[in-house]
């Protein structure tokens, strides 16, 4: 098994990831060759593991291609280049040994709990932008927001000569709410925004 580092599953079998590969590398006249090295490939990683070396998969994969390159003929190296450009992944190489139920489960614990941590993170840039927006709005309102100077900030040099922002500042004076903003409730939105 490998307990794949990113991507939608957090484990595949090894031999699932082999044949992936060799459907997209073992194609044209040489593919029965290119599938019979990459299988050799796979039980010599399969070999390491039961043995108990531990890696991920690109390690255990050059370690056993230098372990069988010795005795292989020329065209060995090429069979495994070719299918090692098709796997678009990695991962922990475990064996099927006492250790991996308790390897799976934390696994899939580890990534229920990525995607619910990626979730919350969501929800929480959204309602610091919804917060940040109520300060901002009760600024537009404030007598500060509806100034000239600020006016003509907001629509910046390039137009601000088309714009009579002291008549503008006056009218949006008579036409907004005189209503005041809560201190008390600022000072939360505030305190929420600082941490």
């Amino acid at each position: 098994m490998v307990l794949v580092e990113s991507g939608g599953t957090f484990v595949q079998p090894l031999s699932g990831i082999i044949d992936n590969a060799l459907g997209a590398a073992a194609v044209g006249s040489d593919g029965e060759r290119v599938r019979k090295h990459v299988h050799r490939l796979e039980k010599e990683i399969r070999t390491l593991a039961a043995h108990g070396t531990k890696g991920r998969l690109s390690t255990l994969w050059d370690k056993a291609a230098g372990r069988l390159a010795k005795a292989a003929d020329p065209s060995f190296e090429d069979s495994l280049k070719r299918a090692r450009a098709a796997i678009k992944i990695d991962g922990e190489v475990v064996d099927c040994d006492a250790s991996m139920p308790a390897l799976l489960l934390r696994r899939a614990w580890d990534a229920v709990q990525a995607g619910k941590a990626e979730k919350f993170g969501g929800d929480l840039t959204r309602l610091i932008l919804k917060l940040s927006d109520i300060l901002r709005a009760d600024f537009e309102h404030s007598a500060a927001g509806r100034s000239a100077k600020h006016l003509k900030e907001t629509v910046g040099s390039a137009h601000g000569d088309m714009f009579d922002f002291d008549a503008m500042s006056k009218l949006l004076s008579k036409s907004l709410s005189k209503v005041a903003f809560p201190e008390a409730r600022r000072a939360r939105i505030r305190d929420l925004l600082a941490y």
